[in-house]
């Protein structure tokens, strides 16, 4: 289940009595009716148990007898030793010698629960539950303290836990004075953790927030104002970015949006979540020109990295829901500024193309990644792109023949290669391959997000084809070129044949593959047989693995297959 399809019990049955309230009695029975019969047929009776033993919400629930709160707290206390003292057999190695039944070279292990010993969590975690559903909270105190000494992140239960933590927090919260609360919810609500990798919502992950105690159950929360100033005084002193984000929420809650703007334009670029929890805000209230306006003070305000590529993506929808052109290709444009990647770029550039404003925006993106060395392989494909093969080689001539997948080499040995084709003509299966591999392949491996994004309209491979089209041959340097790809394609082929990759050998053999169809069609037939030869027959007539890969290369070329035959 993803985080945005959890709702939280107080918003969950306030959402329910609220469409109930104005049905009648013959409305309700007939959606009641109406769940009931979607229901599978094993699912039918477990339906009718829960709806015969239900009584109503707002009924007394008899509270279990002292006696049985400390039978359930010293049988999960029981149950804690007893794991423990399964987990000290497993990993000292005394438990394989009281289960012959078990492989020790078994590569997985024995878990640290049996399975008898995690239905009982199960079952008490329920119980509890049970305890904090019906008001006990006392108890339910007892008791969630008890079960979160399990190390509860991983142990195989079946429930959420941000849930269950905020259950626990809101116990904390009704059952203590004023003057401990914040001590014992920073423990619970721990600020000292890293936000979320990948949320839906910045405050998403395995800890609550206090909105998340607020929605725990029914109810308001008492001397909550006092709470909140108290609160956010201690969370002053916390320098984290889970730290940064709960202080923002209590500053939302205590005084509003505007008190969020504030600390936003404080922090600026020291804490970029001040506007992303400000930019969240707003597209939760779908305040469309609103978020254009901030979206883009936040651009001006933040470093490039990826936290700006989240204000960039927050512009994108802004334009998008306000059909603003204008304001979409500045969004795309920033977001691939922010984070530099190939996706990110082609969605600039498609997004240019349909507004006629490509050469324009090419020029941008060459000027930015011009003294980037670490993007020296994106900044080849927009070289390509723009027609620049000067720009293009100048890049990639002292690269080495090996790692091009990472590198500009790659790309701009197959791109120059299609560029001296003779006119009109399309590039041979080979070379076109190559291209089309190094062109579409992310040479920017630091930023999984952008890997993950998805790429609209032409891909990269039309781009830079209709570049190499239309660059002006008046100022090539074909000999320089030629000798230079002749140069770096052998060296990869020797690179690889003589350090014994043989799994590189198909790579190796459509290089050479490549450059002898360029040979032919440039009209050097002899010289291209003469590789082929070479390689083939002199310097490598005894890898009998790399002579096979050659030999399907040749086959799978129409160029080659017709004129070295």
């Amino acid at each position: 289940m993803t985080p945005q399809d959890k709702l939280a019990l107080k918003p969950f049955l306030e959402t329910i009595e609220k469409h109930c309230a104005c049905l009648t009695r013959e409305q309700l029975l007939d959606i009641l009716l109406s769940l009931a019969q979607t229901l599978p047929q094993e699912e039918r009776q477990p339906f009718l148990n829960k709806l015969f033993q239900a009584e109503p919400l707002k009924a007394k629930l008899t509270p279990p007898s002292q006696d049985d709160s400390n039978k359930l707290i010293a049988d999960i206390q029981t149950l804690r030793e007893e794991v423990e003292a399964r987990m000290v057999a497993i990993e000292e190695g005394t438990y394989y010698d009281d289960n012959e039944e078990w492989d020790e070279s078994s590569e997985e292990g024995p878990d640290y629960f049996s399975e008898e010993q995690k239905q009982r969590l199960e079952q008490f975690l329920s119980q509890v539950n049970t305890l904090f559903l019906a008001n006990q909270l006392p108890a339910a105190t007892e008791g969630f303290e008890e079960l979160f000494k399990f190390s509860l992140d991983y142990a195989p239960i079946h429930f959420d836990l941000r849930e269950l933590r905020a259950r626990y927090g809101r116990c904390l919260y009704e059952t203590l004075p004023l003057e401990r609360r914040v001590p014992e919810l920073l423990k619970v609500l721990a600020p000292e953790k890293s936000p979320s990798p990948t949320p839906h919502h910045l405050l998403d992950g395995k800890y609550p927030s206090v909105q998340d105690l607020i929605d725990a159950r029914p109810g308001q929360l008492s001397e909550f104002d006092l709470f909140l100033t108290a609160w956010q005084e201690a969370l002053t002193s916390l320098h984290t970015d889970r730290a940064a984000l709960l202080r923002l929420e209590a500053n939302y809650l205590s005084q509003g949006l505007n008190a969020v703007a504030t600390l936003a334009r404080d922090w600026k670029d020291r804490q970029p979540y001040g506007y992303l929890f400000w930019i969240e805000k707003l597209i939760a209230q779908a305040n469309w020109p609103e978020l254009a306006t901030i979206t883009q003070e936040a651009l001006y305000a933040l470093s490039y990295g990826e936290p700006r590529a989240k204000v960039a993506d927050a512009l994108i929808l802004a334009a998008e829901k306000q059909e603003d052109t204008a304001l979409l290709l500045k969004g795309k444009r920033e977001k691939c500024l922010s984070l530099p990647g190939e996706v990110s770029l082609l969605n600039w550039l498609n997004e240019a193309a349909k507004q006629g404003k490509k050469s324009e925006e090419i020029k941008i993106a060459l000027q930015f990644l011009a003294n980037k060395s670490r993007l020296t392989g994106l900044y080849a494909k927009v070289c390509l792109i723009a027609g620049e093969l000067d720009r293009a080689f100048a890049v990639a001539k002292d690269e080495k023949s090996y790692g091009w997948s990472y590198s500009s080499a790659g790309v701009v040995f197959a791109g120059l290669l299609t560029a001296m084709l003779p006119p009109n003509t399309p590039p041979p299966s080979h070379i076109y391959h190559l291209l089309e591999y190094y062109v579409e392949k992310n040479t920017v491996t630091s930023h999984t997000r952008e890997e993950k994004m998805l790429a609209t309209g032409d891909r990269m491979i039309d781009q830079v084809l209709t570049g190499l089209q239309s660059q002006n041959r008046s100022d090539w340097q074909p000999p320089q070129w030629v000798q230079w790809a002749e140069q770096i394609g052998r060296g990869r082929v020797e690179h690889i044949v003589n350090n014994k990759f043989r799994k590189a050998y198909h790579r190796a053999a459509e290089v050479l593959g490549a450059l002898v169809e360029y040979f032919i069609l440039a009209g050097q037939l002899e010289y291209g047989q003469s590789l082929i030869v070479h390689y083939r027959e002199v310097q490598y007539s005894r890898y009998t693995a790399f002579r096979h890969e050659l030999d399907r290369v040749m086959t799978a070329s129409e160029v080659l297959s017709k004129v070295l035959s």
